[in-house]
């Protein structure tokens, strides 16, 4: 272990957010399977959501996006009516290694499309709901 990521201590919001991003690994790891990109997608979201250069929803946007895609479920074509700039943030982190993911920034607009976008197909593509959401949908 190297990073304990301790700054999420106090910070409930992250700590929630971190749930979240262990409970879709838990929903999307299967036992036998090489999971090694799903865990590097972990790790690199828990580090940028104690980085303070990215909003925590825009954190939570890129992980639903790559984790749907490394799991074989995300389809671009899913991602109807979004604006070009949202559709290249979109290209970008499903053809990105997450270990690269988190070097970019978008405007507010392109945000909250990427987050509308990426909610819509998590809904259509995850069968089941995720607690940890709940209580972060609330929370924030």
């Amino acid at each position: 272990m190297i990073n304990y990521f301790e700054g999420l201590r106090s910070d409930y919001e992250g700590a929630y957010y971190g749930l979240y991003f262990l409970e879709i690994a838990d929903y999307y790891a299967r036992e036998n399977d090489d999971d090694a990109e799903l865990l590097k997608l972990c790790y690199q979201s828990l580090r940028a959501l104690m980085h303070e250069a990215f909003s925590n929803r825009l954190v939570r946007a890129v992980f639903e996006i790559k984790a749907m895609s490394i799991a074989g479920e995300f389809a671009e074509s899913l991602m109807t009516s979004i604006s070009e700039d949202t559709a290249y943030a979109v290209s970008f982190i499903v053809r990105t290694p997450p270990e690269k993911l988190y070097t970019f920034k978008v405007t507010d607009a392109v945000l909250d499309e990427l987050s509308d976008a990426a909610d819509r197909v998590r809904r259509r593509v995850i069968d089941r709901p995720l607690k940890s959401l709940d209580v972060l949908d609330k929370l924030c």
